[in-house]
């Protein structure tokens, strides 16, 4: 059989890969040839936990379960991390496991619980995991020493890290496996925490040499290559304050003082006991909006006061402002940052409420049909709402501002990642979505086409996946069966590492 590696570097935007040719940077990935393959991905919601599982699975979120970070319950209105739990759909390396084909994995999305498969060796250590974990145990001690993708702002780091990945591919560069996917949180983190290196990839150019040497080290041991990422990132000049825009047609309901003080108390519960908070007020943060001072302020409290704070009390520094909604009392609504979408109670017109946000500028507007399709739709939002990123707008929080448009210099993700075949997958007819791209739920299913497997029964745009597969007859199956009572059996017993 031959065999693919799958680089998947979160955040990359697709429309920056000129930066890095420009400048010399990681050609074994943006190299002139390996540009001219590039595709445009789109990934809606352009968000991590949804994404991830899109592209490894080959299915809509709607099919997954998986619409954000959090899951939200309407009745309850409570909000949870998103986990293996949830997930409805197997990912590559469980179907490629079904068919008796070997894997290795690094950080499937969602990473927590981990759930073994018989024929795939896996690593999580990501942000997601309470701890990492690998199957079998002590891969992870083995190639990371402990380690997990760092939240801290140090890009010494971030390069321990990734050089350890480095030797973790090196190995399997020797080994071979039909399928490894290497899944880094790079640049994304980078780009959070560091702005100025989206457009100036040169400023972190020893991150991108390692990552350059990871792609070299799969291009000479691979038959097929492909680095793919999520979403994109850039920086936004405007946030669309949604549930600002909802109370001033009347869908919004702004919580009293009781509703804010449950909210507090639930936050305050939700919260590691080492987070403190503050709240700025409302008149202060439209000031430094209006200013455009926000850019400046962020950078002030990150690269100082927080780090200040953090050594003097041993805790983290959160900053909030605006007022909560009352979720029980409100019609529509977008729920917390980060739903991409508004939530609609049983009896509100979905015409009327999706009339009134189409009016302003800065929204792109669908039902939720018009872009999930699945068993579990009703996990997501009744209307999907994505910035128009084009034009610099990006959602707000989902707190009230006061105001509807925010100024800002905000770094934040895109709904356009990309996907590079850096070396073979020659079987592919790339140049039918040259200029449009392709969804985010084609990627697995292309690997699949590549290997000579079937993808699953529940596949997105069959049509189109038949079209880049040469018009070659894809073969389809049923793996939700066994998936599901494997999760299930793999769920009860969740300790080992």
């Amino acid at each position: 059989m031959e065999t693919v590696a799958v680089l998947g570097l979160d955040a990359l935007p697709f429309r920056v890969l000129d930066k890095f040719s420009e400048d010399g940077i990681a050609q074994n990935i943006f190299g002139e040839k390996e540009k001219r393959r590039a595709v445009k991905l789109t990934a809606i919601p352009p968000i991590t936990p949804a994404s991830w599982p899109s592209i490894m699975s080959g299915v809509n979120p709607g099919k997954h379960g998986l619409f954000s970070f959090f899951h939200y319950d309407r009745r309850t209105h409570e909000q949870k991390l998103v986990t293996a739990y949830e997930l409805e759909h197997p990912r590559i390396h469980e179907m490629l496991s079904f068919e008796g084909v070997e894997s290795f994995v690094l950080n499937p999305i969602p990473d927590y619980p981990l759930l073994p498969s018989r024929r795939a060796r896996i690593i999580a250590n990501l942000f997601f995991t309470p701890d990492p974990r690998s199957h079998p145990a002590g891969l992870h001690e083995r190639y990371f020493d402990g380690m997990r993708w760092p939240p801290k702002r140090n890009p010494g780091y971030y390069k321990e890290y990734l050089s350890h990945v480095l030797g973790l591919v090196e190995d399997l560069a020797r080994e071979k496996p039909p399928l490894a996917w290497i899944n880094v949180n790079f640049p994304d983190a980078i780009y959070h925490k560091f702005p100025e290196t989206i457009d100036k990839p040169s400023k972190v150019r020893k991150l991108w040499d390692i990552v350059d040497k990871i792609a070299s080290t799969l291009r000479q041991e691979f038959d097929h290559v492909l680095v793919v990422s999520d979403h994109g990132f850039r920086i936004f000049k405007y946030r669309v304050n949604v549930n600002d825009i909802l109370e001033r047609h009347g869908y919004v309901v702004r919580a009293g003082e009781e509703t804010e003080r449950v909210v507090e108390e639930e936050l305050v519960k939700a919260k590691k006991s080492g987070t403190s908070r503050i709240n700025v007020p409302t008149w202060f943060y439209k000031l430094v909006g209006r200013l455009g001072l926000e850019p400046f302020a962020r950078k002030v409290f990150y690269n100082y006061i927080r780090p200040l704070y953090s050594k003097l009390t041993g805790k983290t520094l959160v900053v909030r402002s605006g007022a909560s909604i009352d979720l029980h009392a409100s019609k529509a609504y977008m729920p917390y940052g980060g739903a991409y979408g508004v939530y609609l109670k049983p009896g509100v017109n979905i015409d009327e409420v999706m009339s009134v946000l189409k009016k302003y500028r800065g929204l792109l507007v669908w039902r939720r049909e018009e872009v999930y399709s699945g068993p579990h739709v009703g996990r997501g939002p009744d209307i999907v709402l994505v910035g128009d990123h084009e034009n610099g707008y990006v959602l707000g929080p989902a707190r009230l501002i006061g105001e509807v448009y925010t100024r800002t210099d905000y770094p934040g993700h895109d709904m356009w990642g990309v996907v590079i075949p850096v070396s073979g997958f020659d079987n592919i007819n790339w140049d039918i979505v040259r200029d449009q791209g392709i969804p985010n739920s084609l990627v697995t299913p292309l690997i699949q086409c590549t290997l000579g497997l079937p993808v699953s029964h529940m596949v997105d745009h069959m049509g189109k996946l038949t079209d880049l597969c040469g018009g070659a007859a894809v073969r389809r199956k049923n793996y939700l069966g066994k998936f599901l009572i494997s999760k299930k059996i793999a769920l009860r017993r969740t300790s080992f590492k």
